[in-house]
Protein backbone atom coordinates (compact mmCIF):
# COMPACT_ATOMS: atom_id res chain seq x y z
CA UNK A 1 0.00 0.00 0.00
CA UNK A 2 1.02 3.45 -0.83
CA UNK A 3 0.88 6.04 1.52
CA UNK A 4 0.56 9.49 0.57
CA UNK A 5 2.36 12.47 1.91
CA UNK A 6 0.42 16.16 1.93
CA UNK A 7 2.16 18.90 0.59
CA UNK A 8 0.75 22.78 0.95
CA UNK A 9 3.32 25.52 -0.22
CA UNK A 10 2.52 29.72 -1.02
CA UNK A 11 5.55 30.44 -3.80
CA UNK A 12 6.18 33.40 -4.98
CA UNK A 13 9.53 33.83 -5.05
CA UNK A 14 12.92 31.89 -4.64
CA UNK A 15 14.05 31.49 -0.49
CA UNK A 16 16.31 29.02 0.61
CA UNK A 17 13.04 27.99 2.60
CA UNK A 18 11.15 27.06 -1.11
CA UNK A 19 14.58 25.25 -1.88
CA UNK A 20 14.54 22.73 1.13
CA UNK A 21 10.59 22.30 1.02
CA UNK A 22 10.93 20.52 -2.78
CA UNK A 23 14.07 19.22 -1.39
CA UNK A 24 11.34 17.05 1.37
CA UNK A 25 8.57 17.21 -1.89
CA UNK A 26 11.40 15.12 -3.89
CA UNK A 27 12.71 12.66 -1.53
CA UNK A 28 8.70 11.34 -0.65
CA UNK A 29 8.84 10.91 -4.70
CA UNK A 30 12.25 8.68 -4.27
CA UNK A 31 11.13 6.86 -0.94
CA UNK A 32 9.14 3.75 -1.85
CA UNK A 33 5.94 2.96 -0.53
CA UNK A 34 5.33 7.35 -0.16
CA UNK A 35 3.90 9.51 -2.62
CA UNK A 36 3.73 13.23 -2.53
CA UNK A 37 0.77 15.58 -3.58
CA UNK A 38 0.94 19.17 -3.62
CA UNK A 39 -1.68 22.06 -3.56
CA UNK A 40 0.03 25.09 -4.25
CA UNK A 41 -2.26 28.60 -2.48
CA UNK A 42 -1.25 30.54 -5.03
CA UNK A 43 -0.98 31.34 -8.69
CA UNK A 44 2.23 31.96 -10.62
CA UNK A 45 3.06 35.69 -11.10
CA UNK A 46 5.06 35.08 -14.19
CA UNK A 47 6.31 32.85 -16.59
CA UNK A 48 9.37 33.11 -14.83
CA UNK A 49 8.02 32.20 -11.33
CA UNK A 50 5.75 29.40 -13.26
CA UNK A 51 9.11 27.92 -14.52
CA UNK A 52 11.01 28.74 -11.18
CA UNK A 53 8.17 26.18 -9.11
CA UNK A 54 8.37 23.82 -11.99
CA UNK A 55 12.45 23.42 -12.09
CA UNK A 56 12.17 23.13 -7.20
CA UNK A 57 9.19 20.68 -7.24
CA UNK A 58 8.73 19.54 -10.63
CA UNK A 59 5.68 18.17 -9.50
CA UNK A 60 3.57 15.77 -12.18
CA UNK A 61 0.11 16.41 -13.19
CA UNK A 62 -0.97 13.60 -10.95
CA UNK A 63 0.84 15.20 -7.95
CA UNK A 64 -0.98 18.56 -7.83
CA UNK A 65 -3.54 18.93 -6.10
CA UNK A 66 -6.33 21.36 -5.68
CA UNK A 67 -6.95 20.45 -2.20
CA UNK A 68 -6.01 17.94 0.42
CA UNK A 69 -7.70 14.75 0.52
CA UNK A 70 -6.37 12.50 3.20
CA UNK A 71 -7.36 8.82 3.82
CA UNK A 72 -6.61 7.15 7.24
CA UNK A 73 -2.66 6.55 7.53
CA UNK A 74 -1.86 9.22 5.00
CA UNK A 75 0.90 11.71 6.12
CA UNK A 76 0.49 15.56 6.63
CA UNK A 77 3.94 18.00 6.10
CA UNK A 78 4.23 20.90 7.73
CA UNK A 79 5.81 23.55 7.26
CA UNK A 80 6.15 27.75 8.29
CA UNK A 81 1.90 28.74 8.56
CA UNK A 82 1.36 25.23 6.76
CA UNK A 83 -0.90 24.81 10.33
CA UNK A 84 -3.36 27.41 8.78
CA UNK A 85 -4.48 25.40 5.83
CA UNK A 86 -4.60 22.03 8.15
CA UNK A 87 -6.90 24.30 10.32
CA UNK A 88 -8.93 25.98 7.60
CA UNK A 89 -9.87 23.11 5.45
CA UNK A 90 -11.22 20.85 8.85
CA UNK A 91 -8.31 18.74 9.08
CA UNK A 92 -6.71 19.46 12.43
CA UNK A 93 -8.73 16.92 14.38
CA UNK A 94 -7.63 14.17 12.17
CA UNK A 95 -5.15 11.59 13.81
CA UNK A 96 -3.10 11.16 10.60
CA UNK A 97 0.88 11.72 11.35
CA UNK A 98 1.64 15.38 10.67
CA UNK A 99 5.64 16.02 10.12
CA UNK A 100 6.49 19.54 10.62
CA UNK A 101 9.68 21.05 9.28
CA UNK A 102 11.80 24.07 11.31
CA UNK A 103 13.76 25.77 9.35
CA UNK A 104 14.56 28.80 11.64
CA UNK A 105 15.13 29.54 15.28
CA UNK A 106 12.31 32.09 14.92
CA UNK A 107 10.17 29.36 15.85
CA UNK A 108 11.18 29.83 19.95
CA UNK A 109 10.25 33.42 19.62
CA UNK A 110 7.46 33.89 22.26
CA UNK A 111 4.20 35.64 21.21
CA UNK A 112 5.09 34.79 17.75
CA UNK A 113 2.94 32.70 15.26
CA UNK A 114 5.18 30.36 14.75
CA UNK A 115 5.72 30.02 18.49
CA UNK A 116 2.36 29.09 19.03
CA UNK A 117 2.67 25.85 16.37
CA UNK A 118 5.04 24.15 18.89
CA UNK A 119 2.00 23.00 20.85
CA UNK A 120 0.47 21.17 18.51
CA UNK A 121 1.64 17.74 18.34
CA UNK A 122 4.30 16.76 15.84
CA UNK A 123 7.06 14.72 14.41
CA UNK A 124 9.97 18.02 14.68
CA UNK A 125 12.79 17.57 11.86
CA UNK A 126 15.26 20.77 12.69
CA UNK A 127 17.50 21.74 9.89
CA UNK A 128 20.62 22.41 12.35
CA UNK A 129 21.45 21.47 16.13
CA UNK A 130 21.16 25.29 16.69
CA UNK A 131 17.40 25.40 16.03
CA UNK A 132 16.89 21.88 17.59
CA UNK A 133 18.57 23.70 21.27
CA UNK A 134 16.72 26.92 20.67
CA UNK A 135 13.08 24.86 20.22
CA UNK A 136 14.04 22.68 23.84
CA UNK A 137 15.01 25.87 25.49
CA UNK A 138 11.14 26.60 25.14
CA UNK A 139 9.60 23.93 26.87
CA UNK A 140 6.82 24.18 24.75
CA UNK A 141 7.77 21.34 22.00
CA UNK A 142 5.02 18.28 21.63
CA UNK A 143 6.38 15.36 20.07
CA UNK A 144 9.83 13.57 19.26
CA UNK A 145 12.48 16.29 18.18
CA UNK A 146 14.80 14.97 15.77
CA UNK A 147 17.70 17.05 13.91
CA UNK A 148 18.36 16.34 10.25
CA UNK A 149 21.22 19.17 8.68
CA UNK A 150 20.28 20.58 5.30
CA UNK A 151 22.03 19.21 2.26
CA UNK A 152 22.63 20.30 -1.06
CA UNK A 153 23.29 19.31 -4.33
CA UNK A 154 25.05 21.97 -5.94
CA UNK A 155 27.88 21.17 -9.30
CA UNK A 156 26.96 24.16 -11.65
CA UNK A 157 28.59 23.21 -15.25
CA UNK A 158 30.84 26.88 -14.74
CA UNK A 159 32.92 24.20 -11.79
CA UNK A 160 33.45 21.63 -14.29
CA UNK A 161 34.97 23.74 -16.82
CA UNK A 162 37.21 26.13 -14.75
CA UNK A 163 40.49 24.03 -13.02
CA UNK A 164 41.78 24.92 -9.86
CA UNK A 165 44.86 27.35 -11.55
CA UNK A 166 41.75 29.50 -12.72
CA UNK A 167 40.14 29.84 -9.37
CA UNK A 168 43.39 30.48 -7.65
CA UNK A 169 44.46 33.53 -5.63
CA UNK A 170 47.85 34.23 -5.57
CA UNK A 171 50.82 37.38 -5.19
CA UNK A 172 47.70 39.55 -3.93
CA UNK A 173 46.22 39.26 -7.33
CA UNK A 174 43.06 41.11 -7.59
CA UNK A 175 40.05 38.82 -8.72
CA UNK A 176 36.24 39.50 -8.59
CA UNK A 177 34.27 39.77 -5.53
CA UNK A 178 30.45 38.73 -5.75
CA UNK A 179 28.85 39.69 -2.58
CA UNK A 180 25.34 38.39 -1.96
CA UNK A 181 23.31 41.15 -0.32
CA UNK A 182 20.03 40.46 -0.58
CA UNK A 183 19.41 39.77 3.24
CA UNK A 184 21.30 42.60 4.38
CA UNK A 185 21.23 45.24 1.46
CA UNK A 186 21.86 48.17 3.58
CA UNK A 187 25.82 46.41 4.81
CA UNK A 188 26.23 45.31 1.63
CA UNK A 189 25.72 49.03 0.12
CA UNK A 190 28.13 50.37 2.50
CA UNK A 191 30.66 47.28 1.94
CA UNK A 192 30.33 47.67 -2.45
CA UNK A 193 31.28 51.53 -1.36
CA UNK A 194 34.10 50.69 0.42
CA UNK A 195 35.30 47.77 -2.08
CA UNK A 196 35.13 50.83 -4.99
CA UNK A 197 36.98 53.28 -2.82
CA UNK A 198 39.75 50.59 -2.72
CA UNK A 199 39.17 49.64 -6.60
CA UNK A 200 38.39 45.51 -5.45
CA UNK A 201 36.54 44.89 -8.86
CA UNK A 202 33.27 43.45 -7.80
CA UNK A 203 29.75 42.17 -8.42
CA UNK A 204 26.88 42.79 -6.33
CA UNK A 205 22.84 41.74 -6.00
CA UNK A 206 20.49 43.47 -3.23
CA UNK A 207 17.13 41.72 -4.20
CA UNK A 208 16.58 38.52 -5.20
CA UNK A 209 17.91 36.93 -8.28
CA UNK A 210 16.86 33.61 -9.89
CA UNK A 211 18.46 30.07 -9.13
CA UNK A 212 20.61 30.01 -11.98
CA UNK A 213 21.85 33.12 -12.33
CA UNK A 214 22.58 33.13 -8.21
CA UNK A 215 24.95 30.30 -8.80
CA UNK A 216 26.23 31.32 -12.38
CA UNK A 217 27.86 34.50 -10.37
CA UNK A 218 29.27 32.08 -7.37
CA UNK A 219 31.19 30.14 -9.70
CA UNK A 220 32.17 32.91 -11.54
CA UNK A 221 34.06 34.59 -8.29
CA UNK A 222 36.61 33.39 -6.30
CA UNK A 223 35.61 35.52 -3.27
CA UNK A 224 31.76 35.11 -2.51
CA UNK A 225 30.62 37.28 0.11
CA UNK A 226 27.03 35.98 1.40
CA UNK A 227 25.36 38.27 4.00
CA UNK A 228 22.88 36.29 5.91
CA UNK A 229 20.26 38.36 8.66
CA UNK A 230 21.05 37.71 12.32
CA UNK A 231 19.27 34.50 12.99
CA UNK A 232 19.00 31.94 10.11
CA UNK A 233 18.06 28.35 11.37
CA UNK A 234 20.47 27.10 8.72
CA UNK A 235 21.69 29.54 5.85
CA UNK A 236 22.15 27.38 2.61
CA UNK A 237 24.27 30.40 1.20
CA UNK A 238 26.96 29.96 2.78
CA UNK A 239 27.07 26.33 2.24
CA UNK A 240 26.25 26.96 -1.48
CA UNK A 241 29.27 28.67 -2.00
CA UNK A 242 31.39 26.24 -0.96
CA UNK A 243 30.07 24.05 -3.19
CA UNK A 244 31.22 26.12 -6.29
CA UNK A 245 34.74 26.58 -5.21
CA UNK A 246 34.29 29.73 -3.57
CA UNK A 247 36.53 31.23 -0.72
CA UNK A 248 33.53 32.30 0.88
CA UNK A 249 33.01 34.96 3.54
CA UNK A 250 30.05 35.51 5.81
CA UNK A 251 28.75 36.68 9.14
CA UNK A 252 27.47 34.50 12.33
CA UNK A 253 24.34 33.95 12.17
CA UNK A 254 23.21 31.10 14.81
CA UNK A 255 22.17 28.45 12.35
CA UNK A 256 25.95 28.53 10.15
CA UNK A 257 27.87 27.75 13.70
CA UNK A 258 27.82 23.91 13.10
CA UNK A 259 29.54 24.48 9.61
CA UNK A 260 31.16 27.31 8.82
CA UNK A 261 34.58 27.13 10.70
CA UNK A 262 36.58 30.66 10.44
CA UNK A 263 40.07 30.77 8.74
CA UNK A 264 39.47 26.86 8.16
CA UNK A 265 37.18 26.42 5.68
CA UNK A 266 35.58 30.21 5.42
CA UNK A 267 36.17 33.15 6.57
CA UNK A 268 33.52 34.62 9.07
CA UNK A 269 33.78 38.30 9.66
CA UNK A 270 32.10 40.74 12.52
CA UNK A 271 28.76 42.46 11.68
CA UNK A 272 30.75 45.66 9.68
CA UNK A 273 31.44 47.00 6.37
CA UNK A 274 35.09 47.46 7.78
CA UNK A 275 35.26 44.10 9.13
CA UNK A 276 34.50 42.22 5.96
CA UNK A 277 36.16 44.50 3.82
CA UNK A 278 39.58 43.04 6.07
CA UNK A 279 38.69 39.46 5.70
CA UNK A 280 38.28 40.17 1.73
CA UNK A 281 41.66 41.67 1.55
CA UNK A 282 42.63 38.74 3.59
CA UNK A 283 40.94 35.86 1.41
CA UNK A 284 42.67 37.99 -1.61
CA UNK A 285 46.05 37.69 -0.60
CA UNK A 286 46.33 34.68 1.23
CA UNK A 287 49.72 32.15 -0.22
CA UNK A 288 48.11 29.88 -2.20
CA UNK A 289 49.10 27.06 -0.07
CA UNK A 290 46.47 28.34 2.36
CA UNK A 291 43.95 28.80 -0.57
CA UNK A 292 43.97 25.38 -1.50
CA UNK A 293 43.56 24.17 2.24
CA UNK A 294 40.67 26.21 2.83
CA UNK A 295 39.25 24.93 -0.72
CA UNK A 296 39.55 21.61 0.50
CA UNK A 297 38.10 21.98 3.90
CA UNK A 298 34.57 23.68 2.63
CA UNK A 299 34.95 20.80 -0.07
CA UNK A 300 34.74 18.35 2.66
CA UNK A 301 32.15 20.22 4.51
CA UNK A 302 29.89 20.20 1.47
CA UNK A 303 30.34 16.31 1.15
CA UNK A 304 29.20 16.13 4.93
CA UNK A 305 26.33 17.94 3.82
CA UNK A 306 24.78 15.71 0.55
CA UNK A 307 21.54 15.79 -0.42
CA UNK A 308 21.77 12.29 -0.31
CA UNK A 309 22.39 11.57 3.51
CA UNK A 310 19.42 14.12 4.00
CA UNK A 311 17.21 11.58 1.71
CA UNK A 312 18.40 8.93 3.83
CA UNK A 313 17.83 10.49 7.61
CA UNK A 314 14.48 11.54 6.06
CA UNK A 315 13.61 7.97 4.52
CA UNK A 316 15.00 6.47 7.93
CA UNK A 317 12.41 8.92 9.79
CA UNK A 318 9.59 7.65 7.10
CA UNK A 319 10.22 4.11 7.72
CA UNK A 320 9.38 4.80 10.77
CA UNK A 321 6.63 7.56 11.15
CA UNK A 322 4.19 5.47 12.86
CA UNK A 323 5.83 4.64 16.47
CA UNK A 324 7.15 8.14 16.13
CA UNK A 325 4.14 9.56 15.85
CA UNK A 326 2.77 7.03 18.87
CA UNK A 327 5.48 8.79 20.94
CA UNK A 328 4.06 12.04 19.69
Amino acid sequence: MTRTIWFHRWHDCFTGGQLKHADYFNHVRQTVGFAPRIAFANEPASAAVARERRDLWGARKEELVANWNPKRGDVFFLAGGDWQHLRAHGLDGLRNPRINLIQGVRHAHKGTELFGYLAERAIRICVSPQVADALKGTGQVNGPLLTIPNGIDVVPPLILERGAEERRIAGGERLPVFVAGHKRSDLAAKLTERLRQTGIRHTAITGFVERREFLSLLAQSPVAVVLPGAEEGFYLPALEAMACGCITVTLDCVGNRSFCHHSKNCFVARDTPESLLSVIRTALDMPSSHYDDMLCAAQDTVARHSLVSEREQFQALLANVDDLWREA
